[in-house]
């Protein structure tokens, strides 16, 4: 497998042959990796970094290539035989560039609603999506346009932007790095996605019509991850509040529950909050010649959706246009 790279040494030797070429091609990476002193004996310094940071990628092209980034920018400078200063894993690559990046507490804030938006949503957003997503998680307004803008850019490189103008991370292992670490890694700079969730939450409720079932279907999903009343102290349980801002922000809750990801791939948590809001069980789904809902889950086998609309008060003797019930 091309994956291991302990046995397979075509990897390593793609990784040397891109360090060679990323040497040869620029006199910035060919100066900060020579040393200032060296003994005459000493290996070639430019074989012995090739060969030091292709043992310590593991495999790994991206450390190989921000690492290269860093060298190339004047960030890493090698000034003796030691590699000691060099990054030793993915983390400390994204560290030293959020380090150089956001250098306070305070500049790194101004990002992360940022970040924390791009972590929680469902399918890329384009940059005015992002801005409203993010305006709605205050009052007054943060920032204008421009001010957003501004900060957009410093993420650049981090966030990228597709053909269609929607924006996505650079690359999942970044995307991992922004919401978890190990137990030895520091946890500078992570973000919190619900706080993305209750942004698009807010985002979605506040919309100036009345959202249809893909986006109630949506703002179910993110008022769940976001447990904004979680540690709140309320006499009205948090489902009865997550239900009532549902049920106050669609006209058709029903028709969310019958959303085609959802008869698909069901997902039960937001099926129960939709169904505790006041979709019914008894919707009619646009498959199997418009057959009620549960009658899709039962030819599907998905018991735990079939179980979950019987506690419902789900029919389960109710028919398609075909005379077909969920028994037959």
């Amino acid at each position: 497998s091309l994956d291991n790279y302990e046995i397979d040494n075509r990897i390593n030797t793609d990784l040397l042959d891109y360090v060679s070429k990323r040497i040869s091609k620029s006199q910035n990476i060919q100066r900060n990796i020579t040393p200032t002193f060296s003994r005459p004996n000493d290996e070639n310094p430019q074989v012995k970094f090739q060969n030091y940071l292709v043992t310590t990628a593991k495999g790994c092209f991206l450390f190989v290539q921000l690492t290269l980034d860093l060298i190339e920018r004047g960030h890493l400078v090698i000034k003796s035989s030691s590699f000691k200063m060099l990054p030793q894993s993915l983390t400390e690559v994204f560290l030293l560039e959020f380090n150089l990046k956001f250098p306070s507490i305070q500049s790194f804030r101004k990002v992360s609603d940022i970040l924390s938006v791009c972590l929680a949503t469902l399918q890329p957003l384009t940059l005015p999506e992002i801005y409203n997503t993010v305006s709605a998680l205050y009052v007054s307004s943060s920032f204008t346009w421009n001010e957003f803008l501004l900060i957009y850019k410093t993420l650049t490189g981090y966030l990228v932007v597709r053909r269609d103008d929607s924006v996505m991370f650079f690359h999942p292992l970044f995307r991992e790095w922004l919401i978890r670490r190990g137990e030895t890694d520091p946890s500078k700079f992570l973000c919190d996605p619900r706080t993305g969730h209750a942004a698009l939450a807010l985002r979605i409720s506040r919309m100036e019509f009345s959202i249809d079932s893909e986006k109630t279907f949506e703002l179910s999903h993110h008022i769940l991850k976001a447990h904004l009343y979680r540690n709140v102290k309320v006499s009205i349980p948090s489902r009865d509040l997550q239900s009532s801002w549902i049920s106050l922000s669609s006209d058709d809750v029903s028709s969310a529950l019958g959303f085609y990801p959802n008869v698909f791939s069901p997902n039960i948590n937001v099926s129960r909050l939709l169904l505790l809001s006041g979709a019914s069980p008894d919707v009619n789904s646009n498959f199997l010649q418009s057959a009620p809902i549960i009658c899709v889950f039962a030819q599907r086998g998905f018991t735990e959706m079939i179980s979950l609309l019987l506690e419902f008060g789900a029919d389960i003797n109710r028919t398609n246009t075909a005379g077909y019930s969920a028994l037959s």
